[in-house]
């Protein structure tokens, strides 16, 4: 009788046992990776094809990300360059950033914008954005997010929309997508969009030669841009004001849209 009797007993601690390890098993599990659009698996796919070695790698992606390599990178007008973007860009501003760039680029550009303003910036590799989230630990008003600049989301409009040395980084038909993306993420009446990226250089300039040769082995994308003007990728250019800034005998442009109604 008293077996009879212990059998239920004793199985009320392992029936709670099995039950509390199936609810510790949920809990743990991992949370559902975010969705990612066709667009940016694509995008994402071009990243780990052709900049796999500076983007995607952890080792070279922690080598990569820092200051003295953007300056080395860019002859160091780095500062120069970003100080371009802020000028365009009032202290309080809703801004789309449409990648993450190496160095503190990402963090100035949240504290130019201020407590007030909002920092959206997104990248359609994933390392990329946890770089950026590191970055911007403690500013509230920016945010990093798995997005493809072609198709960025987010909550438009938006007063301006930067993208900072991206269109030369990707194919052809992909600088038109992002570039009218960016356009019509902005607000329909006075919203910018500011394009930081190479130029098609001077003659004379002496790092001509050299340019082409990392262009030729590293950038496979970038001479596009010594051929067209960004307003060549808008569909409706005429709905903008453009203007456009060289830098260091045309290496680099700032090439600025505004939109009118």
């Amino acid at each position: 009788m008293l077996s009879r009797v212990s059998r239920p007993y004793f199985a009320l601690p392992r029936a709670a046992a099995a039950t509390a390890a199936a609810t510790a098993a949920v809990s743990a599990a991992p949370a559902p990776a975010p969705r990612v659009s066709p667009s940016a698996a694509a995008a994402a796919k071009t990243v780990r094809d052709v900049y796999g070695w500076a983007y995607v790698n952890p080792r070279a992606v922690r080598f990569w990300d820092r200051d003295i390599c953007v300056a080395t990178i860019l002859w160091f007008y780095h500062k120069r360059l970003q100080r371009e973007v802020k000028k365009e860009l009032p202290a309080g501003a809703k801004v789309l950033q449409a990648s993450n760039v190496y160095g503190s680029y990402v963090r100035n550009l949240a504290n130019h914008l201020g407590p007030l303003g909002t920092l959206d910036m997104i990248d359609c590799t994933p390392i990329q954005v946890e770089r950026a989230k590191l970055k911007l630990a403690g500013l509230p008003q920016a945010s990093a997010r798995l997005a493809d600049a072609a198709e960025p989301g987010g909550n438009p409009p938006y007063d301006a929309a930067v993208s900072y040395f991206l269109l030369h980084e990707i194919p052809e038909p992909q600088k038109r997508r992002v570039v009218n993306a960016l356009l019509q993420s902005v607000k329909k009446d006075g919203g910018k969009v500011v394009f930081i990226d190479y130029h098609k250089m001077w003659r004379i300039h002496p790092l001509r030669y050299l340019m082409h040769l990392v262009w030729w082995a590293l950038e496979p994308f970038a001479r596009e841009l010594t051929r067209h003007e960004v307003w060549h990728y808008a569909d409706q250019p005429d709905k903008y004001e453009w203007r456009k800034k060289t830098l260091f005998m045309g290496l680099y442009q700032k090439t600025v849209a505004t939109a009118h109604l």
